[in-house]
């Protein structure tokens, strides 16, 4: 069973999951990041164009949230867009803090998402970009049977 199948099956039962930057997770982060690398004590990935996606697989409209672990890369603070389905969901100050990776967290709107491969993007006007340690979806309640 692949890693995407996997996480698709446990966010169907309603249980949260990660996609974590890490050296099986290339399913997921397909465009705009750089190889996993070790950040302090967690692996993660570096944005190295202005849009940088992660993929994650839902098994139906549903009430979701993400959470975004993620840091600037090289400024205290940097605006960033972050886009759900090329759609925009938020925008943030991203912060950043010793000894931790900034958490920010974001609903998924319905008539967004769709059963199968969704998207968020982080766009981020730094030419240093962001680093990013995982994106967590959160089931908010059973997921819809209409599609």
């Amino acid at each position: 069973m692949s890693a995407g199948t996997a996480r698709w099956i446990t966010v169907g039962r309603g249980e949260s999951v990660s996609v974590e930057a890490g050296s099986r997770d290339q399913v997921f982060f397909r465009s705009g990041w750089s190889p996993p690398q070790a950040g302090g004590n967690v692996t993660v990935r570096i944005s190295r164009e202005p849009r940088a996606v992660v993929h994650f697989p839902l098994p139906a409209r549903g009430d979701y949230d993400v959470v975004l672990r993620v840091d600037p890369l090289e400024a205290d603070t940097a605006p960033a867009l972050i886009l759900f389905n090329q759609q925009f969901v938020a925008r943030f100050n991203l912060e950043r803090t010793a000894g931790r990776v900034g958490s920010y967290r974001v609903t998924l709107p319905r008539q967004w998402q769709k059963p199968g491969d969704n998207a968020v993007a982080i766009v981020s006007s730094l030419p240093a970009g962001v680093r990013l340690w995982f994106v967590r979806i959160i089931p908010m309640g059973p997921p819809s049977t209409a599609h």
